[in-house]
């Protein structure tokens, strides 16, 4: 296959709709697509540097190049299941390295043709081997690599528990003036819980006549938290309820396990961790890390511009719930933050590369852990996280010191 059709058919995948508004893709296809041309096989320091303009890209420290080719890797996919589902060529980025090259795609025609006898004895042979190797017992080598592939969620996979995903929302409430009869929803950045929102009307006092109301505004990443649990959890035949934060109700805490994923300050009553671990909230609901060793103590604070380029923490850990239930948290400064905290453990890649780094702290992965991560960002959309910090947790960690059946209002 000659060089000038392999740049055509990469241009062909970059011009259609597939990548259509991906222009960090469609840069990246075309560079590994022109890299492969001539005969250069890029590293992750010179994508990050050519792509990214990251001249201090550390590829142990962080994964974004191979985040970025393992989408693209599916939008080529994509392409190839519906646009260029007839083409005679498909462009592929084998795995193990970076270089692109083209695969003549097999005749389809070969299957109109009869099949001999011979063929369909042979047929048969293969179908009752099959059948039989998928009707036997899984042995326990098998059982051993599906639990090691999943790691981190075995906790909610292995178990008849029920599961329930709670997003963290944002508080809403109804304002009127005293003065006419205009009125208007209200989400204050302030107001994240009912205990804020009566705060807020003990200090306004009778100038603006408000009232709850009984809907919620969801974060900008929330469809795409339960399209992605709903893809983790369905190859292994579970699923989850889903609940909003301000409306969960505390019996499920001790009843089910949980996913609570979200701003930090949205998560509601799950808040009530950080009063018996060494992170905490501050009034701002940035978060403080208290060294346990020397009891010095460091705050994290989001920067940038949200549309722009900008930097957020991620808090991610699984608990002891009141029961003999498990909760994982997953929450962000910033919503950006809660996304590539979920991320971390939805995509496969992340997931194996958290497991590892675990494991070289550890020697093994903790049953409960704390992990604080910078996610870096662009307009809205995470392009890398790096691990800060993570803590292994005991299992006799005292967590949810307050009634189940009768909680105070968060």
């Amino acid at each position: 296959m000659s060089s000038r059709t392999l740049l055509e058919e990469a241009e062909r995948i970059v011009t259609s709709e597939v990548m259509k508004g991906s222009s960090t893709y469609q840069n990246l296809l075309l560079y590994l697509a022109r890299s492969s041309v001539a005969g250069t096989i890029p590293k992750e320091t010179t994508i990050a540097l050519e792509i990214f303009g990251r001249r201090d890209f550390d590829p142990s420290q962080s994964t974004l190049i191979r985040v970025y080719i393992y989408n693209l890797r599916k939008k080529i996919d994509t392409y190839y299941d519906t646009i260029g589902l007839h083409s005679p060529q498909r462009l592929l980025i084998p795995k193990g390295n970076y270089k692109t090259v083209l695969e003549i795609k097999k005749n389809r025609s070969l299957r109109s043709k009869p099949i001999k006898p011979s063929y369909l004895i042979a047929l048969v042979c293969v179908l009752g081997l099959l059948t039989f190797l998928l009707l036997r017992p899984v042995n326990a080598d098998n059982s051993e690599k599906t639990i090691k592939t999943t790691n981190l969620w075995y906790d909610l996979i292995e178990t008849h528990v029920p599961l329930t995903v709670v997003i963290g929302d944002f508080y809403i409430f109804n304002e009127q003036s005293p003065k006419s009869r205009d009125s208007r929803f209200i989400r204050d950045p302030e107001i994240n819980s009912t205990e804020d929102y009566q705060a807020y009307t003990k200090r306004t006092g009778d100038s603006m006549k408000t009232n709850t109301v009984n809907f919620s505004m969801l974060p900008f990443y929330s469809n795409f938290w339960v399209k992605d649990l709903s893809h983790t959890f369905e190859q292994h035949e579970r699923t989850f309820s889903l609940r909003t934060a301000s409306r969960f109700n505390p019996v499920e805490l001790q009843d089910h396990n949980i996913i609570a994923v979200g701003m930090l300050k949205t998560l509601g009553m799950f808040k009530n961790y950080f009063d018996n671990s060494a992170y905490s909230l501050n009034e701002n609901y940035y978060l403080v890390y208290k060294d346990p060793n020397n009891g010095k103590e460091t705050t994290y604070t989001p920067s940038g511009n949200p549309s722009e380029r900008h930097k957020d923490y991620t808090f991610i850990a699984k608990i002891p719930g009141p029961g003999t239930n498990k909760i994982y948290l997953f929450g962000g400064l910033w919503d950006i933050g809660a996304d590539e905290g979920l991320k971390n453990f939805t995509n496969p890649e992340l997931r194996t590369f958290l497991e590892h780094r675990m494991t070289q702290e550890f020697g093994y992965v903790p049953d409960y852990y704390e992990i604080l991560l910078e996610a870096n960002g662009y307009d809205r959309m995470g392009i890398d996280s790096k691990i800060i910090r993570i803590n292994e947790i005991q299992g006799d960690k005292v967590v949810w010191d307050f009634d189940v059946k009768n909680p105070v209002n968060y």
